[in-house]
């Protein structure tokens, strides 16, 4: 009998049937659904097919609800004894019908335009135990009778999900922009490996999340950047709108690697408030396999139909495909210039929250290759090292004998972040460190606290591998009897302590590992860089602690958080303290004890709170102690200018007020000629920073003031 036969005969059955329904129900439904249900299986893969396991055809796809919530779990399914009969063509880089096995259908109807992740990652995470997976996102003018047609995803060269994500990199997951109200179907195979499918890994559950479009998705919506001001960004959810056409503008970055940049991408709209160099840093970005930051910096909005290719770009940077950080350094800008930053990633990924900024550019003056000819400590120096053996070294004055020194090296933008950092005189070395940073600030880079100064002039010097860029942040505290000491109980933000100096000497109490942990207030200003620095053993009697620092909101939530645990090839090396000197020389590397850093630009004014506990290794060992806490804003050491906030005069006085470095004492120096200055008093900064000046003076007469750092 010819297969039209067979066609003819069984809608010949079912029309009877449906016959007999109708003059039961007295409706027509039953025939169109029984004959729809034909049709569909003779479409799906072979006549009167009978159905497989759950999801084995595009008849009992399993439906994801169109919305959600987010993120939404399917059930889970075994790929156990499903085929691949009747599934669409399809192929990509690394995979194609002839490569898969047992499938999987899932339909979906978006009920919003969005971006989609669809995952099947074990980590996540989703209960799917097949090790390795491939999924393609189809469409459909006639549902499950086809054509098939594979979708191409947002990103110029992703067309379906294979070797994404989980173990070894071998599971699928999709990211790309979906339309409201259009079905979508997606296939989900187990990559052939020759071998049955394990019934111990046979398991796969799909996970989908949405993300908004960012509000600057394109540059005509840039968001606007204000200097000093930090802002919270994301990539997810973004399309691609942008890409870099050409390998020009990456080639004029130090160090940066070519890429397209045909990932998700944002925009940023900067204007310069004066003549002048400005850096721009993303940081705190996903360092997920699947994500590798870039940022290019633009005159103007690119044109054209999307995605636009740029051809050229003011700045770009691609340093490290595995850092959290990319920073653009030194773009010169006149004043009310405007530049757009676009924040991108190089492929077809998820995307990552970030957080963006623009600074005024700060860089090391060379040569500054030894003590003699250090440059001045500027808070947020920026560095390179400019070839093998290169050192950077920086001026601190001569602070008062028994200060103590706090100091971090964030090289996390770097394209190799480890640098590493000595304390140091004309001749000897005063403390040493080395990878001992968390990984928001590079692993391998260092940071220093509580370094005790012995009166002479003290410098910091930055050595490593070529390369960089990194920032360089420092304060200086007066001796260790000036700390205010810890009052109990202060285990909450409702119980902190607060003290003008932000400066604190306290104990976590044993026995170890201890479960006390001390709460400091202080307040900022929106725009002030604020420094943390723990020194987890302050009386350098080498009984260090492990000490773990958070920053807190005024509500008590985590903002970052240090806790440089583990050194992977010496557990609790970062945790040990050495008192041994090696007199005579600047490269040594004792001695060196345990600390923990962090540096925050605050967004907007208000109250924060330092919390200092016990961390999570080598507890048992280092785990309760006392510790000295540095709280700086902006980088106070001796030798920085003070500025003059308010300027008066009143009945033949003159009054000003000025703002330097915290203790630091300046000389006040006035003359009528901008040239033959003479000095006239001698103030010292409080703990804020402010002090105060004022004298008689004639009328009709100019006078010049300037205030004099040591």
């Amino acid at each position: 009998m010819g297969r039209g036969n067979i066609i003819r005969r069984s809608l010949e059955f079912v029309s009877a049937i449906a016959r007999r329904r109708w003059a039961e129900r007295r409706g027509t439904g039953g025939l169109c659904a029984a004959v729809c249900t034909l049709l569909i299986l003779a479409g799906a893969g072979g006549l009167l097919r009978a159905a497989g396991p759950p999801g084995d055809l595009c008849t009992n796809a399993t439906l994801i609800p169109g919305s959600g919530p987010f993120p939404y779990f399917t059930p889970v399914l075994s790929i156990s004894g499903t085929t691949t009969s009747g599934d669409p063509a399809f192929s990509c880089d690394t995979a194609d019908n002839s490569t898969v096995v047992n499938s999987l259908w899932y339909r979906f109807t978006p009920t919003r335009t969005a971006v989609y992740t669809l995952s099947t990652c074990s980590d996540a995470p989703t209960a799917t135990t097949v090790g390795d997976t491939v999924m393609a996102i189809f469409t459909s003018a006639n549902a499950c009778l086809g054509p098939f047609d594979q979708l191409t995803s947002s990103c110029l060269r992703e067309s379906c999900g294979d070797d994404s994500c989980g173990p070894g990199y071998l599971q699928a997951a999709i990211t790309t922009r979906l339309a409201v109200d259009r079905d979508y179907f997606i296939l989900v195979w187990r990559f052939d490996d020759g071998a049955p499918p394990d019934p111990n890994h046979a398991a796969v559950q799909l996970r989908e999340d949405e993300s908004v479009q960012p509000p600057n998705d394109i540059c005509a919506n840039a968001i606007s950047l204000s200097l000093d001001l930090p802002l919270i960004g994301t990539t997810a959810g973004a399309s691609n709108d942008y890409y870099l056409a050409s390998s020009a503008c990456l080639a004029s970055g130090s160090g940066s690697a070519a890429s397209p940049a045909e990932g998700p991408d944002v925009v940023y709209a900067f204007t310069a408030p004066a003549d002048g160099a400005y850096s721009f840093k993303v940081a705190n970005y996903s360092i997920a396999r699947t994500n590798d930051l870039v940022l290019y910096l633009v005159g103007s909005c690119p044109s054209g139909p999307v995605p636009v290719g740029v051809d050229s770009c003011l700045a770009a940077a691609n340093r490290n495909s595995a850092s959290r950080a990319e920073e653009i350094c030194g773009v010169a800008l006149a004043a009310g210039q405007t530049v757009y930053l676009i924040v991108d990633d190089t492929g077809c990924m998820p995307g990552s929250a970030f957080t963006v900024s623009v600074v005024r550019y700060s860089p090391e003056s060379e040569p500054n290759d030894t003590p003699a000819t250090a440059n001045p400590m500027r808070c947020g120096t920026t560095g390179f090292i400019e070839r093998a053996g290169d050192l950077d070294w920086f001026g601190l004055g001569a602070p008062a004998a028994g200060s103590r020194l706090f100091a971090l090296v964030d090289g996390e933008a770097a394209d190799y972040a480890r640098f590493d950092l000595r304390v140091t005189t004309a001749t000897d070395t005063l403390e040493f460190d080395d990878q001992n940073n968390d990984e928001i600030f590079g692993r391998l880079s260092p940071n220093l606290a509580g370094t005790p100064l012995t009166g002479a002039e003290a410098f910091l010097q930055v050595s490593g591998p070529q390369g960089g860029p990194y920032r360089l942040y420092a304060a200086v505290q007066p001796p260790l009897a000036s700390a205010f000491p810890e009052s109990e109980p202060n285990n909450s933000v409702a119980e902190a302590n607060f003290s003008d100096a932000g400066y604190f000497f306290g104990a976590l109490s044993g026995p170890a590992p201890s479960l006390d942990q001390d709460v400091f207030g202080f307040s900022a200003n929106a725009g002030e860089l604020i420094f943390l620095g723990l020194d987890s053993d302050p009386l350098r009697d080498n009984t260090p602690i492990n000490a773990k620092l958070e920053l807190l909101d005024a509500s008590g939530n985590v903002l970052m958080i240090v806790n440089d645990d583990v050194n992977f090839d010496f557990p609790c090396l970062g945790v040990l303290s050495n008192t041994n000197s090696e007199p005579g020389s600047l490269l040594a590397t004792r001695p060196y004890s345990p600390a923990e850093g962090l540096v925050y630009r605050t967004p907007d004014d208000g109250t924060f709170f330092a919390r200092v506990s016990i961390g999570t290794a080598c507890t048992q060992l280092r785990g309760a102690g006392d510790y000295l806490l540095s709280i700086a804003k902006n980088c106070p050491v001796c030798c920085v200018p003070a500025r003059f906030i308010d300027l008066s005069k009143t009945n033949g006085q003159v009054r000003m007020q000025l703002r330097g470095a915290p203790f630091t004492t300046y000389s006040i120096e006035a003359c009528s000629d901008l040239r033959s200055w003479s000095p006239k008093a001698a103030r010292t900064a409080g703990a804020d920073g402010l002090f105060e000046f004022q004298e008689a003076v004639k009328t009709n007469t100019s006078v010049f003031y300037r205030a004099v750092a040591p």
